[in-house]
C-alpha cells in the first residue's frame, strides 16, 4: 500500500497553507534553515525546486505500517527546473539515476508556527518563481501505482529492476498543471533503503528518473 498524493486545482493564498501540507508554492522552513542547492556541471550553485511539504500528521493513520514518521514536517526538492515548459533555465538530469545531490529531503519532528519562516526564490525582476501552491488531499493507492506518492515501489518496472530493496519515498508525476514534464510520460523517484527510513535517515536518498 501506498499514500497517493492529489493536489486541489484552484489558488490558495499562500498565508492559508503556512505550516500545512502542500505542493508547490513556497516552503515554510525553521529559522537558519539554507534553502537546498545543488552543483551543475559548470559548478555553480543553483536553488532546488521546492516540491511539496508534507505535515506527517496528516497521513499517520494512512502510514498502516508505521513506516514515516507520524509528527513533523517532511520536504521535497529535486533539481528539476529544466523540465517546466515555462523555464529555458537549468540542467537536464537524464533517465535513469541522477547524480548525488540533485535531490533533497527535509525532515524537522518539530512544527512551529512561531518561528517557521515561508523561504521565497525571487527572479531578477524580484518576483516570486514558484508556481501555485495548492493544498493536498491523501488517499490509499497500490503500492506501484502512477501517482504523485509516498512509500511503495516504484511505477516503471525498470526503476524497480534497478533498484532492488529500495523503496520509493516519493514519486513525483508530471503535473499538467503547471507544465512540468519529465520526457514522455516520465516520473522521478525519491528512493531510499529501508533501514535509512526505519532510523529517519534522509541524507542518502537519491533520485531515478524513468519515462515511457
Amino acid at each position: 500500500m501506498a499514500i497517493k498524493i492529489t493536489p486541489v486545482l484552484g489558488a490558495v493564498p499562500e498565508d492559508d497553507l503556512f505550516c500545512k501540507s502542500k505542493f508547490w508554492g513556497d516552503p515554510d522552513l525553521p529559522p537558519k534553515t539554507k534553502f537546498p542547492t545543488y552543483r551543475s556541471e559548470d559548478g555553480e550553485n543553483y536553488e532546488m525546486k521546492f516540491i511539496c511539504q508534507i505535515d506527517c500528521a496528516d497521513i499517520a493513520d494512512l502510514d498502516k505500517e508505521g513506516l514515516l514518521p507520524h509528527e513533523g514536517m517532511l520536504y521535497f526538492f529535486g533539481a528539476i527546473d529544466y523540465y517546466f515548459d515555462s523555464n529555458d533555465y537549468g540542467e537536464p538530469f537524464n533517465i535513469g539515476e541522477w547524480p548525488q545531490g540533485t535531490v533533497k529531503v527535509l525532515y524537522f519532528p518539530e512544527i512551529n508556527p512561531k518561528t517557521f519562516q515561508t523561504t521565497v526564490l525571487l527572479d531578477e525582476e524580484d518576483e516570486p518563481i514558484s508556481a501555485q501552491a495548492r493544498s493536498i488531499e491523501f488517499s490509499e493507492t497500490d503500492e506501484t501505482a502512477a501517482d504523485h506518492k509516498l512509500l511503495g515501489l516504484p511505477f516503471f518496472d525498470e526503476v524497480r529492476e534497478a533498484n532492488p530493496g529500495y523503496l520509493s519515498l516519493f514519486q513525483l508525476d508530471e503535473d499538467e498543471s503547471v507544465l512540468l514534464r519529465f520526457l514522455d510520460v516520465g516520473m522521478l523517484n525519491f528512493l531510499i533503503s529501508p533501514e535509512d527510513l526505519k532510523i529517519r535517515h534522509f541524507g542518502k536518498v537519491k533520485g531515478y528518473m524513468h519515462c515511457m
